[in-house]
């Protein structure tokens, strides 16, 4: 089932991506979110603060430090 706003899928994103480092951290991972006019520099800033929060406390990330990475618009 399709979230019904952003913030619903940033929650999906994080638990499926939380759940992915934690069986096995190798590897890449991406994330696809369609919502029109999307800035996405604001949405990968609070993942990537959730995820560092995740990783502190020991819950589905492992010890290495991780990168997010994303293209600038004029990649696509």
């Amino acid at each position: 089932m399709l979230p019904a706003d952003l913030r619903a899928a940033e929650a999906q994103a994080l638990e499926a991506l939380a759940a992915a480092l934690g069986d096995d951290p190798k590897g890449r991972w991406t994330v696809d979110w369609r919502f029109e006019g999307l800035r996405l520099l604001p949405v990968v800033l609070r993942l990537s603060e959730q995820l560092q929060v995740l990783q502190t406390q020991g819950q589905g990330a492992n010890e290495q430090p991780f990168k997010v990475l994303f293209p600038d618009a004029g990649a696509c």
